[in-house]
């Protein structure tokens, strides 16, 4: 058996921020920023795993870099931004509709607390919700990588 790979889509610094985490676990990553490219980087190559953001920036600027520096820079940066706060969920729909059966691990901004995972009836791991950045570099994401990879069909 090869090498699993893992499509992400993301901002580049979030791509690039795991990207030495999980090839240091033995993963190859594929890394995308635009949504309209999921389904020719899922065609193109053979993805084990999706790792997508819960919530997506669909207009505005960048919010990269914009996390660090005084309070009013970001709230400029995010007063012209629109946020798809459902944007992981509506992915996820249109990919099933055409078929898509890739385990999904999602990336998520919103104040959770810890991971959340989602079973299916005999208790197999069907997705997960991370807190981002803090939940992406922790022993149980990597437990939900490698327990959703094993999933994979």
């Amino acid at each position: 058996m090869g090498q699993k790979r893992i499509l992400m889509l993301d901002e580049p610094c979030v791509i690039e921020g795991l990207r030495e985490t999980l090839e240091r676990w033995g993963y190859d990553l594929v890394g995308i920023s635009k949504a309209d490219f999921i389904e020719e980087a899922i065609s193109r190559y053979k993805i084990d795993l999706l790792i997508l953001p819960g919530e997506m920036r669909i207009a505005g600027p960048s919010l990269e870099g914009h996390f660090g520096g005084k309070l009013h820079e970001r709230m400029l940066a995010l007063k012209d931004t629109v946020i798809d706060w459902e944007f992981g969920a509506k992915l996820d729909s249109r990919l099933r509709e055409k078929g898509v059966k890739i385990p999904i691990l999602y990336l998520s901004t919103e104040d959770i607390e810890g991971p959340v995972f989602f079973r299916d009836g005999h208790g197999k791991l069907r997705s997960a919700i991370f807190p981002k950045p803090g939940g992406m570099f922790t022993d149980t994401f990597k437990d939900a990588v490698d327990e959703l990879l094993e999933t994979a069909v």
